[in-house]
C-alpha cells in the first residue's frame, strides 16, 4: 500500500493539472466573447421588422451584460493566476458564463414562429453554427463549458423546429443535429488531444525532475557528479533543441551529434519503426562502426520481442540479435523506445570488447532514450496536426487554407527569380449528375482517385489543392501557359481513360475541363490569378466541357 499511494497521488496532481491548464486555455482569447456582441447587433437590426423594439432591445442589453461580466472574469483570471487548487471556482465561471451566453443565443429560435420567411430562418442557421463552430475551437479544451453553451443554443431552435411541423423544418431540424453532433464529435477530439499534449509536457516535468534527484544522489562521487552535470547539461540542451524542431529529421543530426558527445568511444544507432510494416529503418548513427543495418525486422531484436532493455555482455552469448551486418566483437545494449504502451523505434549501443556496461551508462542511455522518445513522439503528433491542418481528408490534396498561405508567396518567388507561373482549375464534369445517379459514395470515391492521380502526376514543385466540391487548382511553378496545357492535355486524357469501380460495379469514365491563366501584367496577384483561371473554366465549360481554355485579357481563346 505505501508503493500504490505515491502513484495516487501523482494521478490525481497530474489530472488536477490538466484540468487547471484546460481551464486556463478557455479564458485565453477573447475575441470569440466579442464576436457575440457584434453578431448580436446584427441581428437585431436584420429582425428589427419582425420583433417588438422593446423586446430586441432587451436581448441586445442582456448580451450587453453577460459579454463584459465574462470579459471582466477573464480580465481577473488573467491578473490572479490561479493555481490548480483554485481553478474550480473559475471553471464553473466560465461554465455559467457559457451557458447565459448560449441561452441568449437560443432565444434566436423564437424566429421560426413569428415570421414565414426562410431568409430568416437561414440567418438564424448561419448565426447559430457560427456562433456553435467558434465554441468548439474556443470551449472545447473545457467540455463543461462547451457543453454548457451548445445545449441552450441549438437546443431552442431544434425544438422550435419540431413544433412548428412540416417537411422543410423538420429537414432543418435534423440539418441542425447533425451539425451540432459532429461539432460535439470535433470538440470532444480536441479535448482529447489537449489532455494528451499536456499530459506529455506533464511527463517531460517529472522526467528532468528525475534528473535533478539522479544528479543529487550521485554528489559523493565529485568526479562521477561533473561527469554526470556534464551529461545531464547536454541532455538539457538536447531536449531543447528537439523542442524546437518542426519535422522529426531535423531531430535525427540532434540526435546524433548528442550521442556522440554523450557515449564517447562507443558506436550506436536510432532506428524508427515505420508505420505500415514491421520493419525498422536506422536514422541515426554514431561512433567508428557501423553497428546496426540499415533495415531489419522486429523480430531480430530480443528487445523489441521482449518490449524490455536487452544486455549482450560479449559476442560469447548464446541469444544474440540479428540486426547487425557483422557481428559485433563485444557487449551492446538495446532499448525498445515505447510511448504510451506503442513501440515507436530502438537505440542501440555497443561497446569495444575491452570494455564492460556499467550501470552509469545503463542510467544514462535510458535517460537518453525517453528524451528522444518523449520528443520524437511529441514531433510525430505535431506532424500528424500539420498534415491533417493543410491536407484535404477526402482527397488527399492540399486545402485552402494551404492554398492561401502558399500561393502568393509561389507569386512573390516567380516575380524575383523572374520565372513562369501558372494555375489551373480543374472541374470534374457533370458531377452533380453523376453524384444524382451513382451516389454520394461514389462521387467522392472518383474525387478521392482523382486527388491521388493529381499527387502521383505533378511535379514535386508543383501544388494540388482542392478549391471547393468537385474543383481542383493547380500551381505550376516556372511553367507557363502552352507548357501547362501540354501537360494537362496529358492529364486530361489519362483521367478519362481511367476506370472507377464502386461496390463492385464499373463507373462511367470521366471527364474534366481545365481552366488556365498565367501570371503576367495584371495577374500579378492571388485573387486575380485564380480569377482568371476559373474565367477560363467558364468558358471551357460553355463550349462544351471536356476541353482546356488559356486566360486571355478580354477573352479566353481555346489552347
Amino acid at each position: 500500500m505505501s508503493r500504490l499511494r505515491p502513484r495516487s497521488a501523482q494521478r490525481r496532481a497530474t489530472e488536477l493539472a490538466v484540468r487547471a491548464e484546460e481551464v486556463r486555455l478557455v479564458y485565453g482569447s477573447p475575441i470569440v466573447l466579442l464576436l457575440n456582441l457584434v453578431n448580436a447587433a446584427v441581428a437585431v437590426s436584420l429582425l428589427w421588422t419582425l420583433f417588438p423594439a422593446e423586446a430586441l432591445l432587451l436581448w441586445l442589453a442582456l448580451f450587453m451584460a453577460v459579454v463584459p461580466a465574462r470579459l471582466w472574469l477573464w480580465r481577473r483570471f488573467r491578473q490572479a493566476k490561479p493555481g490548480p487548487e483554485a481553478m474550480g471556482r473559475w471553471a464553473l465561471a466560465a461554465t455559467l458564463g457559457a451557458a447565459a451566453t448560449g441561452m441568449l443565443w437560443g432565444a434566436l429560435g423564437t424566429v421560426f414562429f413569428v415570421t414565414t420567411e426562410p431568409i430568416y430562418y437561414v440567418f438564424v442557421v448561419f448565426v447559430l453554427g457560427g456562433m456553435t463552430a467558434g465554441s468548439a475551437l474556443k470551449d472545447s479544451a473545457y467540455l463543461p463549458s462547451f457543453y454548457a453553451f451548445m445545449a441552450p443554443a441549438v437546443g431552442p431552435t431544434v425544438l422550435a423546429l419540431m413544433a412548428r411541423g412540416g417537411f422543410m423544418f423538420d429537414e432543418m431540424g435534423l440539418m441542425i443535429v447533425v451539425f451540432t453532433i459532429v461539432l460535439i464529435l470535433v470538440g470532444r477530439g480536441n479535448n482529447r488531444w489537449i489532455q494528451d499534449s499536456i499530459r506529455l509536457r506533464i511527463d517531460q516535468t517529472v522526467l528532468n525532475a528525475d534528473l535533478q534527484r539522479a544528479t543529487a544522489q550521485m554528489a559523493e562521487n565529485l568526479e562521477a557528479l561533473r561527469r554526470h552535470q556534464r551529461d545531464m547539461s547536454s541532455i538539457a540542451k538536447l531536449s531543447d533543441f528537439l523542442q524546437a524542431c518542426q519535422r522529426r529529421d531535423e531531430a535525427y543530426p540532434i540526435i546524433e551529434t548528442a550521442a556522440a558527445r554523450l557515449f564517447p568511444g562507443l558506436s550506436g544507432a536510432l532506428a524508427l519503426l515505420s508505420p505500415d510494416t514491421q520493419d525498422l529503418e536506422t536514422v541515426s548513427r554514431w561512433g567508428k562502426d557501423p553497428t546496426v543495418s540499415d533495415s531489419f525486422h522486429v523480430d531480430d531484436c530480443w528487445a523489441l520481442r521482449t518490449g524490455q532493455v536487452y544486455e549482450v555482455a560479449s559476442a560469447e552469448t548464446p541469444a544474440q540479435c540479428r540486426h547487425f551486418p557483422d557481428p559485433p566483437e563485444g557487449g551492446y545494449l538495446c532499448l525498445p523506445l515505447n510511448v504510451q504502451g506503442e513501440t515507436i523505434g530502438l537505440l542501440h549501443l555497443s561497446v569495444p570488447p575491452d570494455r564492460e556496461i556499467d550501470e552509469d551508462t545503463h542510467r544514462l542511455m535510458a535517460t537518453f532514450g525517453d528524451v528522444i522518445k518523449l520528443s520524437l513522439s511529441n514531433l510525430k503528433l505535431r506532424e500528424s496536426l500539420s498534415e491533417q491542418a493543410l491536407r484535404d481528408p477526402l482527397t488527399g490534396v492540399f486545402n485552402r487554407r494551404y492554398l492561401a498561405e502558399t500561393l502568393p508567396r509561389e507569386i512573390r518567388r516567380a516575380r524575383r527569380d523572374r520565372t513562369d507561373l501558372t494555375v489551373a482549375m480543374i472541374d470534374v464534369d457533370h458531377f452533380k449528375a453523376f453524384n444524382d445517379t451513382y451516389g454520394h459514395g461514389a462521387g467522392d470515391l472518383v474525387l478521392k482517385e482523382v486527388g491521388a492521380f493529381l499527387n502521383r502526376s505533378l511535379r514535386a514543385g508543383d501544388i494540388a489543392c482542392r478549391y471547393g466540391g468537385e474543383e481542383f487548382l493547380l500551381v505550376l511553378a516556372e511553367c507557363d501557359a502552352d507548357e501547362a496545357h501540354a501537360r494537362l492535355a496529358q492529364l486530361c486524357t489519362d483521367i478519362k481513360l481511367k476506370a472507377f469501380a464502386f461496390r463492385k460495379q464499373l463507373l462511367p469514365n470521366i471527364t474534366v475541363s481545365v481552366g488556365i491563366a498565367q501570371m503576367e501584367d495584371g495577374l500579378t496577384a492571388a485573387e486575380p490569378l485564380i480569377t482568371a483561371a476559373d474565367q477560363a473554366l467558364y468558358k471551357a465549360k460553355a463550349d462544351g466541357r471536356d476541353r482546356i481554355e488559356i486566360f486571355k485579357p478580354g477573352k479566353s481563346a481555346a489552347a
